[in-house]
């Protein structure tokens, strides 16, 4: 079994990173992706939040009409109350299953997103501890 560290020197080579140390032009990319990463999951928030919010509205809109409906007879005419109330009825039915395939991917993405972004950063954050320890052998190997 493999060590942690080799773990990570692999990943970051498999990213197309040198494990050593980075260079300006890869730090910059490496901070670029890790900014679209923030805004990806702000977004991917916002429309698990709004789909989930979705969800909910029609279903608690959907619970007392199935009550009405129930308690009607059949529809007599296309005017009829229990004729319109099937008719949304059926459409908040769509929108719950729409919604809730938004909500289910979008909660799992968000999810996969935001443990992708959380490990660039620790990357980030061992990449650069690396560099100052790097800089501190070469100060010390100046001064004796």
């Amino acid at each position: 079994m493999t060590s942690s560290t080799e773990l990570k020197d692999e990943l970051l080579r498999q990213n197309g990173l040198s494990p050593e140390t980075l260079s300006r032009q890869d730090r910059e990319k490496l901070h670029e992706t890790i900014q679209l990463g923030k805004k990806r999951v702000r977004r991917l928030k916002w429309v698990a939040g709004i789909s989930w919010a979705i969800l909910f509205l029609a279903y608690f809109i959907a619970l007392p009409l199935t009550v009405f409906i129930k308690q009607q007879h059949t529809p007599e005419s296309p005017d009829s109350p229990l004729f319109i109330a099937l008719s949304v009825f059926g459409l908040l039915a769509f929108i719950l299953a729409i919604s809730f395939i938004v909500a289910v991917v979008s909660t799992f993405s968000l999810i996969v997103r935001g443990s992708s972004l959380r490990s660039r950063q620790m990357e980030d954050i061992r990449l650069s501890l690396r560099d100052l320890e790097n800089e501190m052998k070469m100060i010390k190997q100046e001064n004796p």
